[in-house]
């Protein structure tokens, strides 16, 4: 959640009103309905992977809907930014990639300049 956080701080530092599925109160077992939901309401989505979690399913939707501009991050385990083993492999098989980042710092750069793409 502090990665999550930090996102969320960088997108509202930007212009942009950040939304965190987290932040919802969703029932549990309509929590793929509702996310997917929040996610079609927008026209930019970031994703942080590195613990595997739910999210596969949103990227895999994400990836079909054309006006939305996706952002995958991972917290690289080296120099190389090689993801940690609790990536789930299927994230590899999106495009555009996943990308690692070491520092905070690059964390922040790499969502300030994805919103600044517009």
């Amino acid at each position: 959640m502090p990665i999550l956080r930090e996102i969320e701080t960088v997108v509202f530092k930007t212009g942009f009103q950040p939304i965190l599925a987290y932040d919802f109160d969703i029932p549990k077992e309509r929590t793929r309905d509702y996310t997917l939901r929040l996610l079609f309401q927008c026209k930019y989505a970031i994703f942080e992977e590195t613990l595997a979690g739910g999210h596969i399913a949103e990227i895999a939707r994400a990836s079909g809907f054309q006006q939305l501009k996706v952002l995958q991050l991972f917290m690289a385990v080296n120099e190389k930014k090689e993801p940690p083993n609790t990536m789930s492999v299927m994230i590899w098989q999106t495009d555009p990639p996943p990308q690692g980042y070491l520092t905070i710092r690059e964390l922040r750069e790499m969502v300030q300049t994805f919103l600044s793409k517009t």
